[in-house]
């Protein structure tokens, strides 16, 4: 089988990978504000609030069929979600950010961060991973 791939469809895990995002972010005691917030030129996938610092995150997931995949992965450095989350895609998720500070009139702290998530749909088992834009 090849590495990252399972056979859980690309669209059902990046459901479950948001859902996992989000539970991870309120667990850490973020409230979700919107989850796919979507204008005609970006789509974010998670937009949270924590201690008046509003976060507008981009999830990344991928699947694997055992832990111990997933664990090879780390060990070998083999492919990431993380490097989906590339120069094209974070300018993306600034102008739906910029959006929706204009429609929200917020003013107050942002972060712009990415979210790369591992599961193990068998095992019922997810690492998440935080990754700073700036």
């Amino acid at each position: 089988m090849k590495q990252g791939k399972s056979q859980v469809n690309t669209q059902t895990v990046g459901r479950i990978g948001e859902v996992l995002a989000a539970r991870y972010l309120s667990d850490r005691g973020c409230t979700i504000l919107h989850q796919n917030y979507r204008v005609p030129f970006a789509e974010i996938d998670i937009i949270a609030e924590k201690q008046q610092t509003v976060y507008f995150c981009e999830v990344k997931t991928v699947s694997y069929e055992t832990r111990h995949e997933l664990e090879e992965s780390f060990s070998r450095e083999t492919w990431r979600p993380e490097e989906m989350i590339h120069a094209q895609k974070i300018r993306q998720v600034e102008k739906g950010a910029e959006a929706w500070l204009q429609q929200s009139g917020y003013t107050g702290s942002i972060k712009l961060i990415g979210l790369a998530v591992r599961i193990v749909p068998r095992e019922t088992f997810s690492t998440v991973t935080v990754i700073p834009f700036s």
